[in-house]
């Protein structure tokens, strides 16, 4: 399995979490820790509520959207949240899926989004299939890819 996420078109980096780098990460980012706490949370509720209630009753779509200007921290607060909701189920084999945009990209219309489509639609299912819950963080950037 290892071999297929490091070789997978779209995916630029797969970790096994929680990671203790990424933890110290976590520790290091200043944030209130009301929200610190409140995007933990969220994060757990996407992963122990969705599975259990159908969308048309809760439209939970799993989503945490992170605002701000370039090297304001957003990518590094998605990598330490990764881990530390990871860290909160004890014992899941959670893992981290960092997109590469511009493998995914092409000059002909169309093709970028079906690259993308196939990333997530396909590749991503089998990579990670419902025993492995995994986080992928998704820069601005790479949403414009």
């Amino acid at each position: 399995m290892r071999g297929d996420l490091e070789t997978s078109k779209g995916i630029q980096r797969a970790r096994r979490l929680p990671d203790t780098a990424l933890a110290a990460l976590w520790d290091s980012i200043i944030l209130d820790k009301a929200l610190k706490d409140r995007l933990v949370s969220q994060a757990m509720l996407n992963f122990t509520l969705r599975p259990k209630v159908e969308r048309s009753v809760i439209p939970l779509h799993g989503v945490i959207l992170l605002v701000g200007q370039p090297g304001t921290g957003k990518t590094s607060l998605a990598r330490g949240l990764a881990n530390r909701t990871a860290q909160s189920f004890q014992g899941s084999d959670f893992r981290l899926l960092e997109v590469d945009p511009h493998s995914l990209t092409s000059s002909a219309m169309g093709k970028t989004q079906k690259a993308v489509s196939e990333l997530f639609v396909n590749r991503h299912a089998k990579l990670t299939p419902y025993r492995h819950p995994n986080l992928t963080p998704l820069c601005g950037a790479e949403i414009r890819a």
